[in-house]
């Protein structure tokens, strides 16, 4: 394709994926206030549970629900009810265990692991632009998630954890782009979001049987906003929008703007009359020139 034909699809991919992280911004510091009242697999199940609902009802509104038979179960599975039913299970422990600050830390490393995972398994060259890119926004997203923070940097089993959930939830991204692209981008996330709730739910019910986990929960009104929107829009509808981005931009360069979230829980505070952290502006603008320097490579390449 021409150039012309293709600059508007990375200006719509860029729009997609930075609108998807806007919403994805709100998931840790919702499910850090959630798991002070939930148990963290409980917590896990209920917030794959509200994406799952959410997104089926919205297929249902759209008369987008395809057939049974269309639907290829095993890549759903896989997908779905191993990779983002562990790393949803997986991220919810490590924000109780580590905080949100150390989580959004680890996340930074989504794309250089994409990038390795599309190199390793995928043959996907890694460009000099894009290696410089992928630097530029890790350590713009670490400047922007330590900024004004003043803590001991540690790394325990929350770390570990949610640097296997990070892991998971790369492969879960790149097989909705890769081996579900066939589908609708609403209903891979939902049905893989519904494999998901069933791997969550079963392993919630072992462990109450078992005496690994309590009944801790909150039913409240406030609770159940929470989880209604932490499932149905931070997690469920951002991630729809975010595959839809990658699908334009490759998941590599998409997961770069994730780096950015810290900048924009930065502007909500300050919306909400909070005070401007100077680091976190150019922790974001560090991502931002990353992944401008990203999609050179790429929109050169398209060009040809």
């Amino acid at each position: 394709m021409t150039q012309t034909e293709k600059q508007p699809n990375l200006l719509r991919g860029n729009a997609l994926t930075i609108t998807a992280i806007l919403l994805w911004s709100s998931n840790f510091p919702i499910v850090e206030v959630l798991v002070q009242s939930w148990h963290p697999l409980l917590l896990a199940t209920a917030r794959l549970i509200s994406s799952g609902f959410c997104l089926f009802l919205l297929l249902i509104i759209l008369g987008k629900l395809p057939k049974i038979s269309d639907l290829p179960f095993k890549p759903i599975w896989v997908f779905g009810g191993c990779l983002l039913g562990m790393a949803t299970i997986l991220q919810t422990f490590a924000v109780q265990m580590a905080g949100s600050v150390m989580v959004a830390i680890i996340g930074t490393a989504m794309p250089l692991i994409s990038a390795v995972i599309g190199y390793v398994f995928a043959k996907e060259p890694i460009g000099l632009l894009v290696a410089i890119g992928i630097a530029f926004a890790i350590v713009g997203g670490i400047v922007s998630s330590i900024a004004g923070m003043t803590f001991e940097i540690t790394l325990g089993l929350g770390e570990g954890l949610m640097l296997m959930s990070t892991i998971m939830w790369t492969l879960y991204a790149r097989g909705l782009v890769n081996h579900l692209g066939h589908l609708d981008n609403m209903t891979g996330v939902a049905f893989c979001s519904l494999a998901g709730s069933i791997t969550a739910f079963v392993l919630c019910g072992l462990a109450l049987t078992l005496g690994f986990a309590e009944p801790v929960y909150d039913l409240s009104l406030t609770s159940i906003g929470l989880i209604v929107w932490l499932g149905g829009i931070a997690v469920g509808f951002s991630t729809v929008l975010f595959v839809a981005g990658s699908r334009l931009l490759s998941v590599t360069i998409a997961s770069m703007h994730l780096n950015v979230v810290p900048f924009y829980v930065m502007m909500i505070s300050l919306a909400l009359g909070g005070v401007l952290v100077w680091q976190q502006f150019w922790g974001a603008s560090l991502v931002v020139v990353g992944a401008v320097l990203a999609q050179i490579t790429k929109k050169s390449t398209q060009s040809d």
